[in-house]
C-alpha cells in the first residue's frame, strides 16, 4: 500500500488535533437508508465523501467486515479518511460530546472502519454501537463488545 505525501499530511494534521482523549462517546455506525439518523446532528457520511473500501486484489468484500485490519489498511491510504476522522472529533469536542454517527451504504465496511480507526487513534474509552447482524457477529467473533442497537 502506498501513502501520497498529502494523505500522510491529513493523518499527521490529525495526529496533531486536540482532543479530550479521555471522552467516551458512542460511536454509531448506520446505513444510509436507517431511520435512526433521523434528528441525529453529528454524522460523517463517508460514502458521500468518496472514501472507499474496495481492493479487489486484496480481498472480496463478501468475506471481510470494517472490523478486518486489511479494510483498514485500504482506508489508512486515503486523504478521505482522516479528513472524515478529523471531522469526527471536531463534531465529538465541539458540537455534542457524548455521540456521533460514521454512515456508509450498508454499515459494514466503510463506516464500520472509521468508527475502529477513530476509536484506536482518537478515542480509545470509545463504544461503538454496529447496526447489522454481520458486524455485530463479526465483533463477537473477535471477542469484541459492543452497544447494542
Amino acid at each position: 500500500m502506498h501513502m501520497s505525501a498529502t494523505t500522510f499530511a491529513a493523518w499527521n494534521k490529525l495526529g496533531l488535533c486536540s482532543v479530550d482523549r479521555t471522552r467516551s462517546p458512542t460511536i454509531y455506525v448506520l446505513a444510509e437508508d436507517s431511520l435512526s439518523l433521523t434528528g441525529m446532528a453529528n454524522v460523517v457520511n463517508v460514502h458521500k465523501r468518496g472514501v472507499t473500501a474496495q481492493a479487489p486484489l486484496m480481498y472480496n468484500m463478501c468475506d471481510v467486515t470494517g472490523l478486518d485490519f486489511v479494510v483498514h489498511a485500504v482506508l489508512v491510504t486515503q486523504t478521505l479518511t482522516a479528513e472524515a476522522l478529523l471531522d469526527a472529533c471536531v463534531m465529538i469536542e465541539t458540537c455534542e460530546p457524548d455521540s456521533m454517527a460514521f454512515v456508509c451504504s450498508h454499515a459494514t465496511h466503510r463506516s464500520v472502519a472509521c468508527a475502529v480507526l477513530l476509536a484506536i487513534l482518537v478515542y480509545p474509552n470509545a463504544r461503538l454501537a454496529l447496526s447489522t447482524k454481520r458486524t455485530k457477529r463479526a465483533a463477537i467473533d473477535r471477542g469484541m463488545t459492543t452497544c447494542a442497537y
